[in-house]
C-alpha cells in the first residue's frame, strides 16, 4: 500500500481502478503482504515486511477491501513507539494502520451499501491493520471515495 506523504509512488493517484483486478476478475491469493512492526521502537528500527500472513475474510457485516493506500496517523505513531503500551497490549508481529482507501473485493451476506468493485475510504479505529493488502472492515467504516481525490488524499482523509 502506498502511504500519504511518502515519496514512493507506491498507491498514486496515477493507477485506476481498472489496473486493480477484483476478486470477479481473479481469484483472492492464500497469503498476503503486509507491514508489520516486530516490536515497539523507532520506525528505521522495528518495522518489516511479511509476505506470509493469512488473508482477512469478510465477516457477515464486513468489507473485504483490497488496500491502494494507507496513511500514519499520531495513534499509529504512539502504538509503535510503545507510548501507549500502559494502556494497549499488543501481540508482535504487528499490522499498524487504521485509515485506508481500496476496492472492495468482497462483501458479507448482511452488508447492503457496497458492492465488489466500489471504491471505499475509512478508518477502522480503534482497530489497526490497514497496512496490509487487504484489511476486513466493518461496513459502516466504510464512505465512497470522492472521485475527485486520489487513493493516498482518500486514505489521509480519516
Amino acid at each position: 500500500p502506498g502511504v500519504a506523504g511518502t515519496p514512493t509512488g507506491v498507491g498514486s493517484s496515477a493507477r485506476s481502478a481498472t489496473d486493480v483486478p477484483n476478486s470477479a476478475e481473479h481469484a483472492l491469493p492464500a497469503a498476503m503482504v503486509a507491514v508489520v512492526a516486530l516490536s515497539h521502537g523507532r520506525a528505521d528500527e522495528v518495522f518489516a515486511l511479511d509476505a506470509r500472513l493469512k488473508m482477512p475474510t469478510a465477516q457477515d457485516d464486513q468489507l473485504l477491501v483490497r488496500v491502494l493506500a494507507t496513511s500514519v496517523n499520531p495513534a499509529d505513531a504512539k502504538q509503535r513507539s510503545g507510548n501507549l503500551k500502559l494502556l494497549v497490549r499488543h501481540h508482535f508481529p504487528l499490522i499498524l494502520g487504521q485509515d485506508y482507501a481500496g476496492i472492495v473485493v468482497a462483501v458479507g451476506k448482511r452488508t447492503s451499501r457496497f458492492c465488489m468493485g466500489d471504491e471505499v475510504y475509512g478508518s477502522t479505529a480503534p482497530r489497526n491493520g490497514c497496512s496490509a493488502q487487504f484489511v476486513a472492515v466493518y461496513e459502516g467504516e466504510a464512505q465512497p471515495k470522492p472521485s475527485n481525490l486520489s487513493w493516498l488524499e482518500a486514505a489521509a482523509l480519516p
